[in-house]
């Protein structure tokens, strides 16, 4: 078994024996190579007199834009052909899904578009169809089908909802499970929260969605089903972001807002300061060593941003395992009787293999879940967003 996983949106490999490989995009770094060469030859405008003619600062020390390198994997998943796995690439003005091969490492390109957009891929591995989640400009996602030989894209859910993490169910060759969350707008149409996440059904054949597990306080994602009807997911407590605020949080946030906006533009100057002269300005950096891009103290895991400095903090004192995300980030399992009973806790990302095998990761150590609850603690990384199992 192989296992893939997302690291700071760049896409990695580890086998049975630990061994760690980076997955190394041919057309990124060419596309990046590219950008950095026009670059220069306007590097005129941004260093120098001409830097001051034009009115304009450089970027950094070497004068390179930093956006340049801002070219991520937003998906990844095995294929039905060995030791082959897919991913999409998302820059600032393209995206793209594309093949690679392990053995090779080899890169073929398969779509490619300024308005591509794609994530959370699943093959079938009967008919190679791929599922995917397709992102829109308004905040709503739908899920979409890449068929004919993987070239061509085809919407398959609409609505004003986000629609995420879908997954074939195996047996079935138009059935899938997916997370749901409704999106709610006020009167100018701007967005207001989210609903609870549900997980529903989607039959192809008949184009009916079902929901199939619901809780009013919990949301339920990245569903997956077994063999034997078992389904599993990840739940956790709902936030409803647009419940309004008590009397007293709102005479806390109007006393400590004047000394939260100064933090706040202090933050976003530090932050500059780092992307384009890798010198913080807080005393421990400034005039030190540079330092490779900002500081990671928060990251979006699952549409919750999360603090991560606090999280380890609780993580040493509650929990020895170090989870990234809360305890109550549980790995569930709903039997086809619908009896509920928790895996594991503080869970990032799962998969499961075709033979049953569980497959989990606490955002720092990968887990192989055996039999009777037992885990084998499969290695440890700095941060582990995504993971997927890659059948060999």
């Amino acid at each position: 078994m192989i296992l893939l996983f997302l690291s700071d949106n760049k896409l990695y490999t580890i086998d049975a024996n630990k061994n760690v490989s980076s997955v190394e995009s041919k057309f990124a770094n060419d596309s990046i190579q590219k950008a950095i060469e026009i670059e220069k030859k306007k590097e005129w405008k941004t260093t120098g007199t001409g830097a001051k003619f034009m009115g304009v600062s450089p970027w950094s020390e070497e004068g390179t834009n930093p956006s340049l390198y801002n070219i991520s994997m937003r998906g990844m998943c095995s294929t039905k052909d060995s030791g082959k796995i897919l991913y999409t690439l998302e820059g600032n003005n393209f995206g793209g899904l594309f093949s690679y091969d392990l053995k090779e490492k080899r890169e073929q390109r398969l779509i490619h578009g300024a308005d591509f957009s794609a994530k959370d891929l699943n093959m079938n591995q009967t008919t190679g169809e791929v599922i995917c989640s397709v992102g829109y400009p308004n905040g709503s996602a739908n899920l979409s089908l890449i068929h004919n030989e993987l070239t061509a894209i085809q919407e398959i859910t609409e609505g004003d909802s986000i629609d995420e993490m879908p997954s074939w169910i195996p047996g079935e060759q138009k059935k899938v499970v997916y997370q749901s969350a409704g999106i709610g707008r006020n009167k100018e149409g701007m967005f207001w929260g989210l609903s609870p996440s549900v997980i529903e059904m989607l039959d192809m054949d008949t184009g009916t969605i079902e929901t199939i597990l619901q809780d009013k306080k919990k949301d339920f994602l990245l569903p997956r089903r077994n063999l034997q009807g078992d389904l599993f997911c990840i739940r956790r407590p709902w936030e409803d972001a647009s419940r309004g605020a008590s009397p007293f949080v709102v005479l806390k946030d109007i006393l400590f807002f004047p000394f939260r906006l100064l933090r706040a533009l202090f933050h976003y100057l530090n932050f500059f300061s780092l992307m384009y002269s890798h010198k913080g300005l807080t005393s421990e950096r400034a005039g030190g060593a540079k330092v490779q891009g900002p500081d990671m103290k928060t990251v979006m895991i699952k549409g919750r941003m999360i603090d991560l400095q606090k999280q380890q903090a609780k993580a040493k004192k509650n929990a020895p395992t170090g989870s990234i995300v809360p305890n109550d980030w549980e790995l569930v399992k709903v039997s086809s009787g619908g009896e509920i009973s928790v895996l594991a806790k503080g869970v990032v990302s799962f998969d499961l293999s075709e033979n049953g095998e569980i497959v989990y990761t606490n955002g720092r150590e990968i887990f192989l879940l055996e039999e009777q609850g037992k885990k084998k603690n499969w290695d440890r990384h700095s941060l582990i967003e995504d993971i997927a199992i890659v059948e060999n």
